[in-house]
C-alpha cells in the first residue's frame, strides 16, 4: 500500500467538503460582534474612570498650590490673609474661584488654622498648622437601568501643612 492512497479523497468526501456555510459564517460574525460590543464597553467605563482620576488629581494640585502660596509668603499667612472669608482680589479669593473653575460649580475650598495636625476644629488663630480642604462632587458610572456602579457623591480631600 502506498502512502498516496491514504491520503486521496473519495468521491463521495470531495463533493461535500466545499467551503464554508452560510451558518458558520453567521456564528463567526456574531462571535465577532459580541467581542468588540464587550471591547466598546470596557473603552467606555475607562473614559469615566479616566474622568475621576483626573478630578482627584486636580484637587491635590490644588491644595498644594495654596499650600505653597502661604509657604511663599509666611507673614500674610500668619497674619490671617489665607483663612476665614477671603477679601475681594486676595490670592485666597483667587484659589477658590480656581477650584470652582477646575473642579465644578459645586467644589468648595477651605483654609483654616488648627492647633495640631490631627485636630479637625478650626478655632485656633495662633497656630501655624493649616488645614487645606477641597471638596466636589464626583459623578459615578451610571448603568442603563439608572443604577450607579461607582460611587460618586462628594468627595473630600484634606491636607495639612505647617508653615
Amino acid at each position: 500500500m502506498s502512502p498516496h492512497t491514504l491520503i486521496r479523497p473519495t468521491r463521495g468526501n470531495a463533493f461535500r467538503q466545499r467551503g464554508t456555510t452560510l451558518i458558520e459564517a453567521l456564528v463567526a460574525v456574531v462571535v465577532l460582534s459580541i467581542g468588540l460590543l464587550g471591547m466598546a464597553g470596557l473603552q467606555a467605563n475607562a473614559l469615566k474612570l479616566n474622568q475621576t482620576s483626573m478630578q482627584r488629581s486636580q484637587a491635590t494640585i490644588l491644595a498644594y498650590s495654596i499650600l505653597d502660596q502661604m509657604r511663599s509668603d509666611t507673614a500674610a499667612a500668619k497674619a490671617g490673609d489665607y483663612d476665614g472669608e477671603p477679601a475681594e482680589g486676595s490670592a485666597l479669593a483667587a484659589w477658590r474661584d480656581e477650584v470652582t473653575r477646575s473642579l465644578g460649580a459645586s467644589a468648595e475650598g477651605e483654609v483654616c488654622r488648627i492647633a495640631a495636625p490631627a485636630d479637625t476644629d478650626c478655632t485656633d488663630t495662633s497656630s501655624d498648622v493649616f488645614r487645606i480642604s477641597v471638596q466636589w462632587t464626583e459623578t459615578g458610572i451610571e448603568n442603563a437601568d439608572g443604577t450607579t456602579s461607582l460611587a460618586g457623591g462628594t468627595q473630600t480631600l484634606i491636607v495639612v501643612g505647617r508653615l
